[in-house]
């Protein structure tokens, strides 16, 4: 079982859009896991239960994220297990990192989500934690903003691709669906992101 974090350190950047996408594309090739630990909005769990596939499971209940992982992996039921994560509380996210074979760390290009990046970076090299780095959320014509947070976010890590901001993406979400379901030329930048997950955790 391959386990994926999505971090971040502030709310607003696509953690659960990403997370939602990913996940589709995962459960057409494996079984699928979701692990929301964002209590307060629980908007993965939400999304989860109106989408209602069963190769997409909402893995509830977590007492001891760590050893309910193991349990997990020894069951043999699931292949990959994504977990999102909420975007303040410190410990909640270090537990995932530890739990993760990678972290996925989604940023919009303002400032102020680049700069809330910066401490799960130092927390996945402080815990020795691969981690990669998706520009979300990407508004194409703020070109210029795009290229300044591009080699912002490549001086933190590796920056695996990039989403782009489109109202199909909230749309769907609401909808138990995900962006590219309901404008396909959304779907290859995802594509490409899971193909590089795969490889970095040599799943392909």
């Amino acid at each position: 079982m391959h386990v994926i974090t999505i971090a971040s350190g502030k709310g607003g950047s696509s953690k659960t859009t990403l997370t939602a996408s990913l996940a589709v594309l995962a459960a057409t090739e494996a079984r699928v896991g979701l692990i929301d630990l964002n209590r307060d909005q629980a908007t993965l769990t939400a999304w989860a239960e109106q989408r209602g596939d069963d190769n997409l499971q909402l893995v509830e209940g977590i007492k001891s994220l760590l050893t309910d992982i193991r349990l997990l992996k020894r069951s043999g039921e699931i292949d990959w297990l994504f977990i999102d994560t909420p975007p303040t509380r410190v410990e909640t996210i270090e537990g995932a990192l530890v739990a993760a074979d990678l972290v996925i760390m989604p940023s919009r290009a303002s400032a102020l989500d680049i700069a809330a990046l910066v401490p799960v970076v130092q927390l996945c090299k402080s815990r020795k934690k691969k981690f990669v780095i998706v520009l979300a959320a990407v508004n194409p014509a703020r070109r210029d903003l795009n290229d300044a947070a591009t080699e912002e976010l490549e001086s933190l890590g590796e920056l695996i691709g990039r989403t782009t901001d489109k109202t199909a993406q909230v749309e769907a979400m609401s909808m138990g669906k995900v962006g590219f379901e309901l404008d396909k030329s959304l779907r290859a930048e995802l594509v490409r992101i899971w193909n590089t997950i795969k490889q970095k955790v040599g799943a392909t």
